[in-house]
């Protein structure tokens, strides 16, 4: 048997006026809490921290930000801040929140201990005319642009830090980093030329480069 490959979203795949139009949008909870120190030196403790990452559904760009905890409030300040620096939009697309249920009895308790957070979350969507698409259950791949964010980003932060605590300046300043790094990632090619070696990438949708350093000169010729 071979599987049937859907069509792409209207939004992956339709010209838009500019980049993060569209957003598919997920909180890193599955990868784990990330620690962080709340002060240099010995004295400082260890507290937990979470990556949200919102990915534009037409040129694949990241927008990775830091949140201290999973509230309704953590996370209308990081849409705030991604609305401060990309701009307004139209829709949000993610999973339907099954991370929340922790078991099928407790289902009902735990709607109305969450509702009020999602109703916060509603409102404030609202008042910015922005929508929210939810993924059917037990569907994760719908929300695949999403999860392959989260891969570049995990790939990322292990490599670079492990399990070593940052403080949390260090710890923005790294995503951020890692951000820039993710969207300067080739997308495909900008011409047929074959010694052409300038790619597209989702920094040229964003500032009309790359947001790191240029690729290195052609070593086709050298032995």
């Amino acid at each position: 048997m071979s599987q049937l490959m859907a069509d792409l979203p209207a939004n992956r795949v339709n010209i838009v006026e500019k980049p993060f139009t569209n957003v598919a949008v997920v909180v890193a909870i599955h990868t784990g809490a990330i620690p962080y120190k709340t002060a240099k030196g010995r004295a400082g403790k260890i507290s937990k921290a979470y990556i949200s990452i919102f990915v534009c559904m037409a040129t694949k760009a990241l927008h990775i930000e830091l949140v201290s905890d999973l509230t309704a409030d953590a996370f209308i300040a990081a849409v705030r801040r991604l609305v401060a620096r990309r701009g307004m939009i139209k829709s949000f697309n993610s999973d339907n929140g099954t991370n929340f249920v922790k078991a099928n009895k407790d289902l009902s308790d735990l709607f109305e201990i969450e509702k009020e957070e999602f109703k916060t979350i509603c409102d404030e969507l609202s008042k910015q005319g922005i929508s929210w698409h939810f993924s059917p259950a037990g569907a994760p791949h719908f929300n695949g642009l999403a999860e392959a964010g989260v891969k570049v980003a995990k790939t990322h932060l292990i490599k670079t830090i492990g399990k070593t605590a940052l403080t949390f300046e260090e710890l923005s300043t790294l995503l951020y980093q890692v951000e820039a790094c993710a969207n300067s990632r080739p997308l495909c090619a900008l011409s047929t030329d074959p010694d052409d070696i300038d790619c597209l990438t989702p920094g040229h949708f964003l500032i009309g480069a790359p947001l790191l350093a240029p690729p290195d000169e052609s070593y086709i010729e050298t032995n």
